[in-house]
This record gives C-alpha cells, sequence and structure tokens, in this order.
C-alpha cells in the first residue's frame, strides 16, 4: 500500500470537511506515523496534493476544524497569518470565568469568595469548591479579570 492510500483510508470524506478518522493529539489535529515519526495529517495532505511545504510556512485551516484534512480547506501561511487567525477566529486564548466549559462558581460567588475573611476551607465548602481555587481567588491567580473590572 502506498502512503497515499495508506493516508487517505484514514480519511471520511464528506461534501465539506474531510475528517481525519485515526490517531489526533493538539487539540484535534490528526498525526499519522510516517517513516519513523509522527506527521500532521493536515500538513501531509496538503504535501500530497501540493508538493513540499516551503521551508518557514504553516498549513493552515480555512475551516476551522483542526481534523480536516481537505486539500480544498489547507492554504499555506507564515507564523504570523497562523497567529492573526487564531486570534480572529477566537482559539487563542484559553476560555476564562463563566466561559470555561469546567466553570462551577459565578461571578457573584467569586466576589464574594474574594472579600469572605473567613479561613479558606470554611469558604470552599461553602461554595463546593477547593481550598487551593478559594487561594487562586483570593491572588489574583483565578478570576483575575474580576478584579481588574471591580
Amino acid at each position: 500500500m502506498t502512503l497515499s492510500e495508506r493516508f487517505w483510508s484514514k480519511v471520511f470524506k464528506s461534501d465539506k470537511c474531510w475528517l481525519w478518522t485515526a490517531g489526533v493529539i493538539n487539540g484535534g489535529y490528526g498525526q499519522i506515523w510516517v517513516n519513523g515519526r509522527n506527521r500532521y495529517a493536515h500538513r501531509l495532505s496538503f504535501e500530497i496534493a501540493n508538493g513540499p511545504i516551503p521551508d518557514g510556512l504553516d498549513v493552515l485551516h480555512a475551516c476551522d476544524t483542526p481534523a480536516c484534512v481537505n486539500p480544498a480547506h489547507l492554504y499555506l501561511g507564515d507564523d504570523k497569518r497562523n497567529a492573526a487567525d487564531r486570534v480572529a477566529r477566537g482559539r487563542s486564548a484559553h476560555p476564562r470565568g463563566t466561559l470555561h466549559p469546567m466553570v462551577k462558581l459565578t461571578e457573584e460567588s467569586v466576589r464574594r469568595i474574594y472579600g469572605d475573611p473567613r479561613p479558606q476551607s470554611v469558604v470552599a465548602r461553602e461554595f463546593g469548591v477547593n481550598q487551593t481555587h478559594v487561594s487562586a481567588i483570593k491572588s489574583g491567580r483565578a478570576w483575575g479579570h474580576l478584579r481588574l473590572a471591580a
């Protein structure tokens, strides 16, 4: 089996994105073992369709789907373009506050914790979090953006 045949056997093709169905890393980017090392699937897809990737360039996704290997959705760009695309698509910053998927507290709860003079372990039990999180709130390591907005 050729590398191209092996590669495309691991892809689910649809009218839009062609999704990598084998191993993924780093936020959903496909990976494949080639010549003794892991390669990003979207980069290999681009190379199969277009030839070698010039030095210093990245392969970017027009569709913003990390697992997509559709050559029509891939284009070349430098680090600056890649970073600008990440920011424009809201993928650069970690979600914070109530936007975080694991959030347990509301902004009002955090403000109450910040001003609560009781021992941190008592406050933690009341709000259903651990003492370390209460400490991080009080020091500004967690939810620090609320302290700046106050």
